[in-house]
């Protein structure tokens, strides 16, 4: 048995936004076979474009190594425009790379990204240009690859994609694929699927869930090489990982797998399990208030635990994501200053979103004038934002608010005839805590 699985290393990602322009950072990784310091550099430059620098420096056999990564984008509404360049030098080297990276020289991307055509639904384009250092262990062919693909909805419930790729490298190929998605309600899909590169035909029928838990799988079938085969997988999602199994039947032989990722993760002065921290991901608290509904982006993703809180995985880097609960589930008395949050996460971090609830407490308050007499009913008095909505004072000359904290508020006040008056109310603790057996008797002048 190899025991490439068995080593161990130490990961550590630090990264702090110096401003609402730019963030600087570190990535540094040690094994017994490679250690790696890298310095990260993420910079805007106003509302134009978006530069994405990496210095990198490598350890390994006494072999010191560097490389370096620039990459420049820019999203408008209905596209999108990129390019990346990547060097490297022969010596560098990376715990996680394999032969065909480790010598890799230099690699230039282009991209351009184009949605809500009149005729198509989304169009993308891109470009790889990969060459490699010569070496005695393996042969690479440089690689220039041009991939074209289009996307178009036939109907309500049928999708068709449609993908080209040239190289111009040293194979000289070529080919396409063409996918037709059936979409089967409840989240059910059918896929039909052919590639010309290796030949092969997929059907598969698949079921997801939204949410962070939940059971997804996908059954199907594949001819390729004049050979059938049958394949099924399950991924069973947890709050504390996901548990995946697979098994692919063929005609000699068999494979079944079982994995589970998980993770530890320390955000906010919370400690949880929780799952595996592939992308950005958010500590959600909504003010100890367990069982409510999570959404991002519209999509329900699970509910706050016993102390109000959630982890919201998966949140992919540089997309718009709006996380929000569902106000409808808090009780009358209570209220909030915003119910959603809109994030851009970078790769890998961890931010803390805080809802705030506060209980709401009734204050029964007389308004008089400077005749110690009651204001007229009907009377509008706004609390301290104009804007606000309005209270109005009953037959008793008697006004009934609400607010959130024994606090100092401002009354404006609407008369009859168009005369305004104010009113400085102090609410104390006690008439907060007690509010049915104090009523405050204010001068409006």
């Amino acid at each position: 048995m190899e025991s490439d699985y068995r080593d161990f290393f130490t990961k550590l990602l630090y990264r702090r936004g110096i401003n609402d322009y730019s963030t600087l950072g570190t990535d540094m990784l040690y094994s017994d076979k490679v250690q790696n310091v890298s310095l990260l550099w993420t910079q805007a430059i106003k509302n134009y474009v978006l530069l994405d620098t990496i210095l990198s420096g490598s350890n390994a056999d006494d072999n010191n190594g560097y490389a370096a990564s620039l990459g420049i984008s820019r999203d408008f509404a209905w596209w999108s425009v990129g390019m990346q360049s990547q060097i490297y030098s022969k010596e560098y080297r990376y715990l996680d790379l394999e032969d065909t990276l480790t010598y890799k020289k230099m690699t230039n991307l282009f991209y351009l990204t184009l949605t809500n055509l009149n005729y198509l639904d989304s169009v993308g384009l891109n470009y790889i240009d990969q060459t490699y250092y010569n070496n005695d262990e393996v042969s690479l062919d440089d690689r220039k690859v041009l991939n074209l693909s289009l996307g178009k909805r036939l109907t309500p419930k049928l999708d068709v994609a449609f993908g080209y790729f040239k190289d111009f490298g040293g194979d000289s190929d070529s080919g396409f694929n063409i996918v037709f998605n059936y979409d089967w309600g409840d989240r059910r899909r059918l896929t039909l699927d052919h590639y010309t590169q290796n030949e092969s035909t997929r059907l598969n029928y698949s079921r997801t869930t939204i949410g962070q838990e939940g059971f997804d799988y996908t059954v199907g079938v594949n001819h390729m090489d004049n050979e059938v085969n049958l394949n099924g997988y399950g991924l069973w999602k947890t709050n504390v990982g996901d548990l995946r199994l697979s098994h692919d039947e063929y005609s000699d032989g068999r494979l079944s797998q079982v994995n589970f990722n998980g993770a530890l993760v320390w955000l906010g002065n919370q400690v949880a399990l929780t799952k595996y921290v592939n992308n950005s991901f958010a500590l959600l608290n909504v003010s100890d208030h367990a069982d409510l509904d999570i959404y991002r982006s519209s999509s329900l993703i699970g509910k706050t635990n016993q102390k109000g809180y959630m982890f919201v995985h998966n949140i992919i880097p540089y997309i718009q994501y709006d996380l929000s609960f569902d106000q409808n589930q808090l009780n009358m008395d209570e209220t909030f200053d915003y119910a959603s949050k809109k994030i851009v996460g970078l790769d890998q971090r961890g931010y803390k979103v805080n809802f705030p609830i506060y209980q709401t407490k009734r204050i029964a308050v007389r308004l008089i004038d400077a005749q110690r007499q009651h204001l007229v009913r009907g009377a509008q008095v706004v609390v301290n934002d104009k804007t606000a909505e309005p209270y109005f004072v009953d037959s008793k000359g008697m006004v009934y608010v609400y607010v959130t904290q024994a606090a100092a508020y401002k009354f404006f006040v609407n008369l009859q005839g168009g005369q305004t008056c104010q009113a400085d109310v102090v609410i104390s603790q006690k008439q907060f805590l007690d509010p049915e057996h104090e009523i405050l008797d204010v001068l409006c002048k």
